[in-house]
């Protein structure tokens, strides 16, 4: 039967408020040469003059973490003054090191370090205390690495094996608290149950330490397709241990410049507690183990790594949509304080029918190790927890770069599966309405991947590029995969790839400005079908983004759900 009436939906949005002990780690890198490379913030050891300017930013911050080879780099007078700078902001000493040893397994494999005990003397002998010791994925390499050399240890034998180096730190810090951080997902092709699997390391570890973990750190590979599907899966195992989890929140690796790492960082603690609604971390850890960013100071440059703290310490704000038969109407509050003149953008996003054909765009820089990349998509593979049905037409893939003397690359399908690679599936060739061509038509049920891929092009290394994908993408296909442009390296390898997870076009709506009371609202003139309604505030250099959604599908004629 059909509604004639509209059901009001209400969301009250993201920007929650955050925990009340919430802990802030910092990790910076000292400009030096590393077992990877030459790199880090110049202006490292300015950070701990009386005098420097991160006032606001140490405000906030509890922990202070080294690197076992960041500590190796620092002269005794050097790490002196480290110790000294923290002591007199009330700052705690931690230390992120491999504990594991073995002389039958292990070898070059991350987490495998041995003995901290060399530092923790040094630490102390240099007027320190060290606080807390982040032991480098003990787990996840020591367990459920499979690859060359591997040790693939019973939980028991890590924790035992683990609790070697802990216990001689213990000698020198009795008091010494001892947590784990691991990648999420911790491998592309991890098991299905690899955080039941930790719930057992976090048990195994308390019986035999006589103390839970006192903190477990995700750094989430924020590569992964869906990556907060993972995040989602170990979350509640830690905390359902007692364990206070939190997360890492950095950029990429392969960001060229501090500015671009920067944005990448922030945009990452805003998808994961704005855009995806979640609850802000018990703890988070603002760290870096890439050439990015160049320095630290002052904290007024956004460039600069103590900028991104006083950025995830803005004002959190809290906006409200609700959905009637005329209108969407919502308020902004920062707190119970109304945010008056703020833009509010209003899209709407259809939960059923065909879609509609429409463009969609990747753009950044080549990385410097491509030299080659494909374009393509991927359902029901390739990206973690992606499963399920999908049915979508691709008509093009156009690729360019600013500055490039070739002409853009396209690859349609005008003559069919010329030029492609695709894999096993049902697919079919549609004519396209015009101006469209020929498209590809695919259509997948849960549980059955699908892939396919073009022919190779040659790239420029750094140049900005744009990568335009012309399709038609049912609703039903949102969560099952994505479409991508991967790169290659000179021996064939892929360092990184771009993707664009699928999700029909979203109709933008209008943009309402709040009045002085924080309220807003616009007119509804959403025709018949069905629309997910998202209302988007971008937040200023004072207050957080915030976003809510209706929590009802909404149109002037609605089918009553069942």
């Amino acid at each position: 039967m059909y509604a004639l009436a509209r059901l009001a939906a209400l969301i009250v949005a993201t920007s929650l408020f955050l925990p009340a002990q919430q802990i802030v780690w910092f990790t910076p890198v000292p400009a030096a040469r590393h077992p990877v490379g030459f790199f880090g913030a110049v202006d490292y050891l300015s950070l701990f003059s009386p005098t420097a300017p991160w006032q606001r930013a140490a405000s906030h911050i509890q922990v202070f973490k080294l690197y076992e080879d960041g500590v190796d780099v620092l002269s005794d007078h050097d790490l002196r003054n480290l110790i000294g700078g923290l002591q007199r902001r009330k700052i705690a000493l931690a230390l992120e090191a491999p504990v594991l040893s073995s002389t039958t397994c292990g070898t070059g494999i991350e987490g495998f370090g041995g003995s901290v005990l060399p530092i923790v003397q040094r630490i102390k002998a240099l007027g320190g205390t060290l606080t807390y010791v982040a032991m480098q994925q003990p787990f996840q390499w020591g367990t459920l690495y499979k690859g060359a050399g591997s040790c693939q240890w019973t939980p028991e034998h890590v924790a035992a094996n683990a609790l070697l180096a802990i216990t001689e730190a213990k000698a020198v810090f009795p008091n010494l608290l001892v947590g784990d951080i691991m990648a999420v997902p911790p491998f592309r092709d991890a098991s299905p149950d690899w955080a039941a699997q930790y719930g057992v390391w976090f048990e195994t570890w308390r019986k035999l330490a006589g103390a839970p973990l006192a903190f477990f750190h995700v750094d989430v590979d924020w590569t992964v397709p869906n990556w907060q599907a993972a995040v989602a899966d170990i979350r509640p195992v830690a905390t359902g241990h007692g364990i206070p989890f939190g997360i890492v929140y950095n950029g990429f690796l392969t960001d060229e410049t501090d500015a671009v790492w920067m944005a990448a960082a922030e945009n990452h603690f805003v998808d994961y507690e704005v855009r995806d609604g979640n609850a802000p971390p018990e703890q988070v850890s603002f760290q870096t183990w890439n050439p990015h960013p160049t320095h630290v100071l002052p904290e007024t440059d956004p460039t600069a790594f103590t900028y991104l703290i006083d950025r995830y310490f803005r004002t959190r704000t809290q906006l409200t949509l609700m959905s009637k038969r005329n209108e969407f109407s919502g308020k902004l509050t920062a707190g119970r304080v109304p945010v008056a003149g703020a833009n509010v953008q209003i899209t709407a996003r259809p939960t059923s029918g065909d879609g509609a054909i429409a463009t969609y765009t990747i753009s950044g820089r080549v990385p410097a190790a491509a030299r080659t990349a494909i374009v393509g998509a991927r359902i029901n593979s390739e990206c973690y927890n992606c499963d399920g049905p999908a049915e979508l037409t691709v008509y093009s893939f156009q690729y360019s770069e600013s500055g490039r003397v070739a002409p853009a690359k396209m690859w349609d399908f005008a003559d069919g599966m010329n030029g492609w690679l695709y894999g096993p599936g049902p697919t079919r060739l549609d004519s396209g309405l015009p101006p469209y061509k020929q498209g590809l038509h695919v259509a997948a049920q849960p549980g059955r991947p699908l892939g396919f891929n073009s022919t190779p092009i040659g790239v420029t290394p750094e140049a900005p590029f744009t990568l335009q994908i012309t399709a038609q993408v049912s609703p039903i296909s949102i969560g099952s995969g994505y479409f991508t442009l991967i790169w290659f390296n000179g021996a064939g390898r892929e360092p990184s790839r771009e993707i664009c997870l699928f999700q029909p076009p979203a109709q933008k709506l209008a943009t309402a400005t709040t009045r002085a009371d924080g309220t807003f609202s616009i007119a509804n003139k959403l025709d018949s079908d069905w629309y997910e309604v998202t209302a988007e505030y971008a937040g200023t250099n004072t207050f957080w983004p915030a976003v809510a959604k209706t929590s009802e599908i909404t149109g002037h004629h609605r089918r009553a759900r069942r």
